[in-house]
């Protein structure tokens, strides 16, 4: 059943504080409707969404990220991209090499000594906030930004 804002008014007015509905992550209707909407959208720009398929290799040549390799079944399916947002979970700093050390303010990986590892690559997720205890909000927020930065970096970077 849905509900007109003059009902959600009287019954916010009837229990004395704000009445909404929080879009918390699946399997809650709420946040099942944010995903279904946001990946349609995606979809229907040219993203290329591969989920459930590790990342096994990330290529990079001359501060550029080439392409990603992922563990699909049967075999390994290269990807290229003119850019490439990792989000593939906190233990996957092992993927940047033993160089990884961070990110910077545009969400790009740094090495050792605080250079760009590849200007097309984008982290997010647990890899991007490692010392954030805040959980998904910030893995989502990180998606987020790196995903519009991503969009917003002009210029053929990939083979």
């Amino acid at each position: 059943m849905l509900f007109r804002s003059e009902q959600i008014a009287e019954f916010s007015l009837e229990l004395g504080c704000q009445v909404c509905e929080i879009s918390t992550l699946p399997p809650s209707i709420p946040g099942l409707r944010v995903f279904h909407r946001m990946e349609s959208y995606l979809r229907n720009i040219g993203v290329e969404l591969y989920r459930g398929f590790p990342v096994d290799e990330v290529e990079m040549h001359d501060g550029v990220c080439t392409g990603v390799r992922i563990a699909s079944p049967g075999h390994a399916m290269n990807l290229r991209g003119q850019r490439v947002v990792l989000a593939t979970g906190r233990h996957s700093g092992s993927l940047l090499g033993g160089a990884y050390a961070g990110r910077d303010h545009e969400m790009r990986p740094l090495d050792s000594i605080g250079a760009v590892m590849a200007r097309n690559l984008f982290i997010a997720g647990s890899l991007a906030d490692s010392t954030s205890n805040k959980g998904d909000a910030m893995r989502i927020l990180t998606g987020h930004r790196a995903g519009n930065l991503a969009a917003s970096t002009r210029g053929n970077h990939a083979a």
